[in-house]
């Protein structure tokens, strides 16, 4: 096979990140009281988005922008929760409602003879070892690499030293594969690596470091072999 280590993205990836997401919000403000609209949805959405792009730049500002995207929602939906403990039973939430997007585990499975592969996620440590265990792909990597234990988040390239140190990965036969172009395309590209990026929405690709451009997880095969 042309490469022998794969660093997967979870979250949009492998699983349904957007199904898992709303979910997990709706049972979370369910316990408040609390509804909310599908416009008001899309607006956390962005604002989560904006936060998320901060913490990609400054890992340092991590849980405090996870409580922040909290605290600018409700003050948007004009309701008084603490968003500390809300975002802690989030992201618990997200650990229990997950859904594996369409053949993730056919090509993780099929590909496990032959490569190895890790999952490399700037998620959560709760919400991420919740879906994985709870998915069944916990057990089929190599290795996990969260970045709340690494202490950087992709796409910094000492969050892919880290790793490279780890599995000691020949960076001319690893490809990273995700739905970011921000976090895992640029990581990529900083780590001197090939990248897959997993496009299922067809959205514009702005970024120079796409080596291939897949829109269904099966095509990873193709791409890999």
């Amino acid at each position: 096979m042309k490469y022998k280590t794969i660093l997967w993205d979870i979250d949009g990836t492998l699983l349904n990140f957007e199904m898992s997401e709303r979910i997990s919000m709706e049972k979370c403000l369910e316990k408040h009281g609390v509804s909310m609209t599908e416009a008001q949805f899309e607006e956390y959405k962005k604002i989560n988005k904006e936060c998320w792009k901060m913490i990609e730049k400054d890992h340092s500002r991590r849980n405090e922008l996870m409580v922040k995207r909290f605290v600018d929602f409700f003050i948007l939906l004009n309701v008084s929760i603490d968003g500390v403990q809300f975002n802690k039973d989030y992201q618990e939430a997200l650990g229990t409602y997950y859904c594996l997007n369409e053949f993730a585990l056919e090509v993780i499975l099929a590909l496990k003879p032959h490569c190895k592969q890790y999952a490399a996620s700037n998620g959560s440590k709760v919400a991420q070892l919740g879906k994985l265990k709870g998915t069944g792909l916990y057990d089929l990597f190599d290795d996990i690499f969260i970045s709340e234990d690494v202490g950087h988040e992709k796409p910094d390239i000492t969050y892919f030293n880290y790793i490279k140190e780890k599995t000691h990965y020949d960076p001319d036969t690893t490809i990273i594969i995700g739905d970011s172009l921000t976090s895992d395309i640029k990581g990529g590209e900083n780590a001197g690596i090939d990248t897959c990026y997993f496009n299922p929405g067809h959205q514009k690709n702005t970024s120079q470091a796409v080596t291939y451009e897949i829109d269904k997880l099966i095509k990873v095969l193709d791409v890999v072999k």
